[in-house]
């Protein structure tokens, strides 16, 4: 099993060997007429081989540049072709390397900003970079966050989703169930 590849796409089908077989007929079939390569991974060694490749990625980013900036947006799923392509868009506008990978059953994705945190002049195209992937994911019906949290890297970014009376809502309701500010103290409302 090899992949020299650009792009790659994992699926993984849990259910009868019956629903299996005809799920991978129809993928297969699909993918086959939109000019994808199909690899099928036969036993679980091949399994192991795939998912081994997609936990590299990661620190495989960490050899390309000193500094690896990862974002987490979601959009629908319809959404994440055009989320992809708004992506590399805003990667050229500001001569970055961003890498992207995520989940796309739920249209989760991890944009991974390659920089050098030294490189005053860079970080701030990454900075701007960071607020238009976030502009881009709101336009598309998405929202800031698909499983990392908000946190205090991306409440000043909060704006773009939630309206002021939302933000000020929330703060009232953090302020009424942790009046001493001990539960992960300064991560939305500082």
């Amino acid at each position: 099993m090899s992949f020299d590849t650009n792009a790659l796409l994992i699926l993984e089908i849990d259910s009868s060997v019956e629903e299996v077989e005809s799920d991978v007929s129809v993928i297969k079939k699909y993918l086959n007429l939109k000019g994808f390569k199909f690899i099928l991974a036969k036993d679980n060694f091949d399994m192991d081989k795939v998912w081994t490749l997609r936990k590299a990625i990661s620190p495989a980013c960490g050899k390309i540049a000193p500094t690896k900036i990862s974002e987490d947006a979601t959009v629908p799923r319809s959404k994440i072709s055009d989320m992809i392509k708004g992506i590399k868009s805003i990667a050229k506008k500001y001569s970055l390397k961003i890498i992207i990978f995520g989940h796309a059953g739920d249209g989760n994705l991890h944009p991974n900003i390659l920089t050098d945190k030294r490189n005053e002049d860079e970080m701030a195209r990454v900075n701007e970079a960071i607020r238009e992937i976030f502009e881009l994911a709101i336009s598309l019906g998405g929202t800031l966050s698909g499983e990392h949290g908000i946190g205090y890297m991306k409440a000043p970014y909060l704006g773009l989703e939630f309206d002021e009376e939302t933000i000020k809502l929330g703060r009232a309701i953090k302020i009424a169930l942790d009046p001493n500010n001990i539960l992960n103290p300064d991560k939305i409302f500082v």
